[in-house]
């Protein structure tokens, strides 16, 4: 089944667009002219990104395997620098565009609470958009090497399907149209997964 944004806002794209670039732009803007060197937490995720990227498997510094801190931000951080090296640097683009696109997933959260309620001519989604992309604290926290901004992306398509599944599983009248959303609770079950291998206290 493909899934489509729905609504006035969708049918451009125009408003999700501008939103992403937003928050882009700031949050690449931040990384940019703030210089960062990793702190606290940040030194262990590095660590164990870039022992990873060696093919040196999760381990510690002194060569031990570890099952701390939770795998999934570092290994987000193994993959960018297989890619692009040991750059402290592209490890902040990556928060930087996770970030971004949680941006939409709020927008399109909006979105589909708007349909629902019957206003899809409302701004509410798009201010929503607008408020994340422009918030301090986040701008702040997608130029740090912390689980948060991974975290955040999952959970915000965590919510991005809650809302979506309710609103249709409620709208579809037959068991054959609840059946086709089957695959949505499939792919939150990953997601809730995910999340928990980047914060474990979720």
């Amino acid at each position: 089944m493909r899934m489509r944004v729905t609504g006035k806002l969708a049918t451009s794209g125009r408003q999700i667009v501008v939103v992403f670039l937003l928050a882009l732009a700031l949050r690449a803007l931040f990384v940019i002219l703030v210089p960062y060197t990793p702190w606290s937490d940040a030194v262990v995720y590095d660590d164990r990104g870039w022992r990873l990227a060696q093919g040196l498997g999760y381990t510690s510094g002194n060569g031990e395997l570890t099952t701390f801190p939770t795998p999934m931000y570092p290994f987000a951080l193994a993959w960018t620098y297989v890619l692009f090296g040991h750059s402290i640097f592209a490890a902040r683009i990556l928060n930087v565009v996770l970030d971004s696109l949680s941006t939409i997933l709020i927008l399109l959260t909006a979105v589909e609470l708007s349909d629902d309620a019957g206003k899809s001519n409302s701004s509410v989604p798009f201010v929503s958009g607008v408020l994340y992309a422009v918030n301090p604290v986040t701008i702040y926290m997608a130029g740090v090497m912390m689980t948060e901004i991974l975290f955040i992306f999952f959970f915000m398509f965590m919510v991005f399907l809650v809302v979506r599944v309710g609103i249709h599983f409620q709208q579809s009248r037959t068991q054959v149209g609840r059946s086709k959303h089957l695959w949505l609770h499939a792919l939150l079950g990953i997601l809730g997964g995910l999340a928990a291998l980047t914060k474990a206290h979720v």
